[in-house]
């Protein structure tokens, strides 16, 4: 059926290194959110479901300077429908930019 999942999400980073080295992380949390399915000919009423969905995962911290650093990482999130009987497994790999104030 296909459809998109929206999710807000806190996590928890551990690295063995100070942010202004190079080095490894790992991280753990938590997100909520919503499942909306395609509507289909099969499927012609529209839905919404609440969803959860724990995770792990590890990444790369890269410092630029003292306050802009670029991340990249992997997680394993489970999403389980909460009102239905589905689980799906999603890898997203995420990169992004980071700066301090």
């Amino acid at each position: 059926r296909g459809g998109t999942f929206t999710l807000a999400s806190a996590e928890v980073r551990l690295s063995l290194f100070a942010r202004n080295r190079l080095g490894p992380y790992g991280l753990a949390g938590f997100a909520v959110g919503r499942s909306r399915p395609n509507v289909t000919d099969e499927f012609p009423t529209a839905a919404s479901h609440r969803v959860v969905a724990p995770f792990a995962g590890g990444g790369l911290h890269v410092p630029l300077n003292a306050r802009a650093a670029f991340f990249t990482d992997v997680r394993l999130q489970l999403v389980a429908v909460t009102e239905a009987d589905d689980l799906h497994a999603l890898t997203p790999l995420r990169a992004g930019f980071s700066w301090r104030f």
